[in-house]
């Protein structure tokens, strides 16, 4: 198994990760017509989205995704045109052979996000999404029909969860499994449900 590529908010000009989402999914590809293909263990879903705010409202604002043709093994296939915006090849410089750029496309999600930055080394899982605790800095943002409502540092909240993981490390759990009080602890840190 591979750690996974994380999908990304742009907040206030800094990148983070998004290692949280409460309520529905934020982006269904065959929405749009696609068909993500793997093509690396790192991204088992076939693609990638990069999220931002505009005027308050949650936004796609670039997409990367892999699109094969049907019965022609690893023969790049042109996605469709998405709000106006045609996909560009990035040739063999990155890991998806579509790239929509600028989409600007309104996300109408009510729940919550954990944007996340600073992950910590030491907690490092070859497999899977990273959880938030793994982070130094966690930003909870809360939306209503795609509308920006709340935002909270929800950081001390992730740093008492990791007191909690490595403690319950020194005194003979294993590994990365959480204790059940721990479980509640992250919980109860995250009730993204305040609508």
């Amino acid at each position: 198994m591979t750690a996974q590529f994380q999908d990304r908010f742009t907040l206030r000009g800094r990148g983070l990760d998004i290692a949280g989402v409460s309520g529905q999914r934020l982006f269904d590809p065959q929405q749009f017509g696609l068909q993500p293909v793997s093509n690396c263990t790192a991204c088992w879903n076939g693609y990638l989205c990069y999220y931002a705010l505009q005027d308050q409202y949650l936004v796609l604002d670039k997409l990367h995704v892999n699109l094969f043709q049907p019965h022609l093994q690893w023969e790049r296939e042109t996605g469709p045109v998405i709000q106006g915006v045609a996909p560009v090849d990035p040739g063999r410089d990155g890991w998806f052979n579509n790239v929509y750029h600028d989409l600007s496309l309104l996300v109408s999600y009510s729940g919550g996000l954990l944007c996340t930055d600073g992950f910590i080394q030491k907690y490092y899982a070859h497999m899977g999404f990273h959880p938030a605790w793994k982070y130094e800095y966690v930003a909870e943002l809360l939306f209503e029909d795609g509308r920006l409502c709340d935002e909270q540092d929800r950081s001390l909240s992730m740093a008492a969860v990791r007191q909690r993981v490595d403690a319950n490390q020194k005194a003979g759990s294993s590994g990365n499994a959480l204790d059940i009080e721990t479980q509640v602890l992250m919980r109860s840190s995250f009730d993204c449900h305040y609508f």
